[in-house]
């Protein structure tokens, strides 16, 4: 990497496929961002501690607590209160393989 490094720039971006040449034919991409608007009801969600990973606890601070607890409960979507939030545990599985998590945020 130094001798590359002395003869070429830096790059902006790089890719490297997350499976073996020459059967990539996709990649997955990871948006990062925050959301912001003006709500009728403000409320915050908070979670996913990795880029790379779907996202298995979630806090809700907002209105109607009650009742999407409720929908939660009804659902049997693991949820709970913590710390006057609502925590809500989905299952966590890499990026790679997402269809083997359950998002806490959706």
């Amino acid at each position: 990497m130094e001798a590359y490094k002395e003869r070429e720039r830096h790059v902006d971006l790089g890719y490297v496929p997350d499976a073996n040449f020459p059967v990539v034919y996709a990649e997955k991409y990871i948006a990062p961002g925050n959301v912001k608007g003006n709500f009728v009801s403000p409320f915050t969600l908070k979670g996913g501690e990795v880029y790379n990973a779907v996202c298995d606890l979630v806090y809700y601070d907002g209105p109607k607590m009650d009742e999407i607890k409720k929908y939660l409960d009804d659902n049997k979507i693991d949820c709970r209160e913590e710390d006057g939030k609502l925590a809500i545990r989905g299952q966590s599985a890499h990026g790679s393989f997402p269809d083997k998590g359950v998002s806490a945020i959706t």
